[in-house]
């Protein structure tokens, strides 16, 4: 299997925890500050190793990444709802980097982006997704969706 990477603040996330439960070994890596997120998926890309690249704030459904590690397209992922936060509803579905999977002969073959690790965390997805899209690299979508935890937020309305 590919290593799975969890970017997060803390450990013990709720990917993390997911993930063990189903008896997958995963790397949770702190992010120390804005930029880190960019850095380290500069440095794993430039490892030329594929990897499995959940977010903190996804929980996968049990046998996700297996399927993401099976699938034989290089990029590949699973949609997850939107956050709703607080009096700020979003609607929708995301694809983004929140559950991912870029294959060894992906960052074998196209080369990281050096503005990539001075993105910051929520800035990194659209570089790195613009980046694919100019070697004309679509990300294959898996179903069902994952869990997003922003997605558990809800907003209550008094009845009567």
């Amino acid at each position: 299997m590919l290593p799975i990477l969890i970017p997060t603040t803390h450990v013990g996330c709720s990917a993390a925890l997911a993930l063990t439960m189903e008896g997958l070994e995963v790397t949770e890596v702190i992010m120390n500050d804005y930029h880190h997120y960019g850095r380290m998926f500069t440095e794993q890309w430039q490892s030329k190793q594929g990897f499995i690249l959940v977010e903190h704030d996804v929980v996968p459904w049990p046998g996700a990444i297996s399927e993401l590690d099976s699938c034989t397209k290089e990029c590949c992922g699973f949609e997850y709802p939107n956050g709703i936060i607080y009096k700020e509803p979003r609607s929708g579905w995301c694809t983004s980097l929140g559950c991912t999977k870029f294959a060894t002969s992906l960052v074998d073959r196209i080369s990281y982006n050096l503005e990539w690790q001075n993105r910051g965390w929520d800035e990194l997805d659209g570089s790195v997704l613009a980046t694919l899209e100019d070697y004309e690299v679509v990300m294959h979508i898996h179903h069902p969706p994952v869990a997003h935890v922003k997605a558990t937020t809800l907003i209550y309305r008094r009845v009567g």
